[in-house]
């Protein structure tokens, strides 16, 4: 007779062989929630989550829009926007540096011109641009921004959270 985690091993195991990756993926980490699980058990589910995720992450690579459709969207609803910064922000933004240019220039969302100007910085790109928002004009080097997760602030506020929650609560961290 089989035990509980065996039958929940097999489950998973059937759920990636059937291609249902996200499905697997879920129950994994549900199981991992649980407050007590044994070693063996437990090793085979960070295994399983590693080798998920990965081909989670994989697969929405090799879906990746095309840089036209891309830039397409930077001139579409908020959404869209979005959605495309988003996607930019892990390729070579050199290559797109006029529309980018274009795209801060025409008033964008907000949201996604800051995940573009991160994008930006984080490459290390030396520029001039300007960015308009609400009526008002920005005109900034992108090598004078700190990225977001590299700030002074940001650092600070994580140490902050890792102190109070991380050991108590992972979780909730």
């Amino acid at each position: 007779m089989k035990g509980y985690y065996e039958e929940i091993l097999e489950e998973i195991e059937e759920l990636i062989h059937s291609g249902k990756t996200q499905e697997a993926l879920y129950t994994v980490e549900k199981e991992l929630r649980m407050p007590y699980i044994p070693q063996d058990t437990e090793e085979k589910l960070l295994e399983l989550r590693r080798d998920l995720s990965a081909e989670i992450a994989a697969k929405a690579e090799r879906k990746e829009e095309s840089l036209d459709t891309l830039l397409k969207w930077l001139r579409g609803t908020d959404t869209e926007q979005l959605n495309a910064a988003g996607m930019l922000g892990r390729r070579n933004l050199r290559d797109c540096l006029m529309e980018i240019k274009g795209f801060l220039h025409d008033d964008p969302c907000p949201e996604a011109a800051a995940l573009i100007i991160e994008a930006i910085a984080e490459q290390g790109i030396t520029e001039l641009f300007i960015y308009h928002n609400d009526g008002v004009e920005y005109e900034f080097y992108v090598d004078s921004v700190t990225p977001c997760a590299k700030s002074g602030g940001f650092r600070y506020a994580l140490n902050l959270l890792e102190k109070w929650v991380a050991n108590d609560n992972p979780s909730l961290f």
